[in-house]
């Protein structure tokens, strides 16, 4: 039987997984600080004979060594989220990210397992070329910037995975995540989609920051676990680095607007300029949307549920289970 290390269990992707990973029939060891995430995100997991949970820091290697042990396979999703939580601490973005990262690798190391590194599309940056590729150059806003730190912090990782891949031909998959949501995932970090349906139950004005303009690609989790197992299973995939998201492109003015239509509410939007919730000289990406057609290739797939069905998903879940967790 398959048996998984998922580091961030906890959280909003990692809770998820491990949930697909269950219903697939694979044993899983969770491992999670539950400094963002919530043992409430993992109810159902725990019931479950075939599911073991540490709470722990993923860089304490001795620690996150024993919960691996015996694991034929590793998903590395642990690590801070949100630009709230990165702008307001830069330097232990970077640091932590770093740590756990080299902590996971030399795990990894001992036995050569398929490791699955969860990296970020904000590495792509303000970039002018659309749809963005793989194999395009990263841009890092400047380090003035204090958001600027979690796109490095990943972009860091993924320099170390592929140097442990090029040094002991283990197996890694580095996944590229554009702008995952669903239920379980929180607004307190400020992720757009949890506070817009927040704001929008309570009827409040959704606020933008910026014109609205600028557009992203949502992708619901569901498919995004689907393709992290798919790729991490896929030896053509191993040494890859994959854009994992929807095409779908979606303005963040029509996602309000969205919002407010499947919420039925009474909200009406209001906007404020970028840089005076974000800092002085913060820009904002203006377009973000993903060259998916590598993990096409590989699984045979994408991430193709439309934009107003996780919506509804979310509003439709719960609401204690659409408010917890966060990675």
């Amino acid at each position: 039987m398959r048996t998984a290390l998922v580091t961030g269990a906890a959280g909003f992707i990692g809770s998820h997984l491990v949930d697909y990973l269950l219903a697939a029939g694979w044993r899983v060891r969770g491992i999670d600080d539950l400094s963002a995430g919530t043992m409430e995100n993992l109810r159902e997991p725990l019931r479950s004979p075939d599911f073991e949970f540490t709470e722990g820091s993923v860089s304490d290697e001795r620690g996150t060594a024993a919960v691996a042990a015996g694991a034929t396979h590793i998903f590395h999703l642990a690590g801070r989220v949100g630009a709230m939580y990165v702008e307001r601490n830069p330097e232990q973005t970077v640091l932590e990210a770093i740590r756990a990262t080299r902590t996971v690798l030399a795990v990894a190391g001992a036995t050569r397992v398929p490791l699955f590194f969860a990296s970020t599309s904000e590495i792509y940056g303000d970039s002018a070329v659309q749809p963005l590729a793989e194999d395009a150059d990263i841009i890092i806003a400047p380090p003035a910037n204090p958001r600027s730190a979690y796109a490095f912090a990943k972009g860091v990782g993924e320099l170390l995975v592929n140097e442990y891949a090029r040094r002991t031909e283990g197996p890694v998959v580095l996944g590229r995540l554009f702008n995952t949501i669903g239920p379980r995932q929180s607004g307190q970090y400020g992720l757009v989609v949890p506070r817009f349906i927040g704001w929008a139950r309570d009827n409040q004005p959704i606020t933008i920051h910026g014109d609205g303009r600028q557009t992203r690609s949502f992708s619901a989790v569901g498919d995004v676990v689907r393709a992290i197992v798919a790729t991490l299973t896929t030896s053509a995939a191993h040494g890859q680095t994959i854009n994992i998201g929807s095409d779908q492109e979606t303005s963040i003015g029509d996602l309000a607007a969205t919002v407010i239509r499947v919420t039925g509410s009474s909200s009406v939007v209001r906007y404020e300029p970028y840089d005076s919730v974000h800092g002085h000289g913060a820009r904002d990406i203006r377009r973000r949307v993903p060259d998916t057609s590598r993990l096409r290739e590989l699984i045979g797939r994408d991430c193709a549920t439309p934009l107003e069905s996780v919506i509804r998903s979310i509003v439709e879940a719960p609401v204690d289970t659409s408010v917890g967790g966060s990675v």
